[in-house]
């Protein structure tokens, strides 16, 4: 496609039929300072979207005649008025109010621990995995990576007693080889100061979390620490996978889906946040691999990236 200089952004140009009816669905979220022109084109939508966009509208002679911000997925029909000619569409910029971290694989490469709890807790249950260095990823629910790991072996009861003994293991060795990355607290230290909310949401077991939270010292920085299992004991709400745990959150600080984030590093986190139709920023110094990074709004390569 025909590229441009327009506005400062550097555009491809949708001169086809094809082109302007497709915009940018299906693609990657366009870095900062790109978008796409759609020539003959007075309204957009935004059908399959990924991620939110800001719309330009211009007329024939290239003056701005509407500009539209924060355009979120799944908008029926946006319309420019009736001097549109074409349309700019850049990635938008609306700062988001509310940012949701992910804690393993985003803020701290726990990985160590958590493989040696788990082998700990393998051998109590005096059960073989042969394929566990292979196949292991830290992050999903335990009972998830069990039932992927041990798919012959699993039942409810094998899941809920080996998080037993996980935890017994994991709780109290004093997380001896868990890590922060490098520049991810001062970026979230930045979010708060700059007048976001920022809060952990993790398919780690509350103990764990908030001991890791406790050590680390993460809560003189996020408002409040979200897991699956923190309400296991209440009927009303029982444990929650991360689709409904990002659900119960945002209800309860009353965070509307477009202004909101979810940083994390695996498919987990991005499948939680499309299902509750918010952004999300996949991280790429943790635990997914490459496809998986794909399914996010946009990949961070570096914390100052976020």
């Amino acid at each position: 496609m025909e590229e441009i200089e327009i506005m400062g952004v550097k555009a491809k140009v949708a001169h086809t039929f094809a082109e302007r009816a497709r915009g940018l669905i299906g693609r990657p979220r366009p870095a900062d300072g790109e978008g796409m022109l759609i020539e003959k084109c007075n309204a957009i939508h935004t059908f399959f979207m990924k991620y939110p966009i800001d719309a330009t509208f211009l007329d024939r002679e290239g003056r701005v005649v509407r500009v539209v911000r924060d355009i979120q997925p799944w908008r029926l029909l946006v319309w420019g008025g009736f001097r549109a000619a074409k349309v700019l569409e850049t990635p938008s910029r609306s700062p988001k109010r509310f940012w949701f971290f992910d804690l393993d694989g985003t803020l701290a490469d726990t990985d160590g621990d958590i493989r040696l709890a788990w082998k700990a807790a393998l051998a109590d249950m005096d059960v073989e995995c042969p394929n566990f260095d292979r196949d292991f990823v830290a992050g999903p629910p335990i009972e998830e990576m069990a039932r992927r790991l041990m798919p012959d072996t699993y039942t409810d009861e094998f899941g809920e007693e080996l998080r037993r003994l996980f935890g017994r293991h994991y709780d109290g060795d004093g997380f001896p080889t868990t890590r922060e990355y490098p520049g991810v607290m001062e970026r979230v230290r930045a979010l708060r100061d700059a007048g976001a909310r920022v809060f952990i949401a993790t398919n780690k077991r509350w103990e764990g979390a908030s001991a890791l939270a406790a050590k680390f010292g993460w809560m003189d920085v996020f408002e409040r620490l979200y897991t699956g299992d923190m309400f296991k004991n209440d009927p009303t709400v029982g444990k929650m996978r991360k689709p409904q745990l990002l659900a119960y959150i945002m209800r309860e600080v009353g965070a509307k889906p477009e202004e909101c984030v979810m940083v994390g590093d695996t498919s987990s986190d991005f499948e939680a946040a499309e299902k509750n139709m918010i952004e999300s920023v996949a991280v790429t110094w943790g635990y997914g691999k490459n496809e998986e990074l794909r399914a996010a709004t946009r990949v961070a390569s570096t914390p100052q990236e976020i």
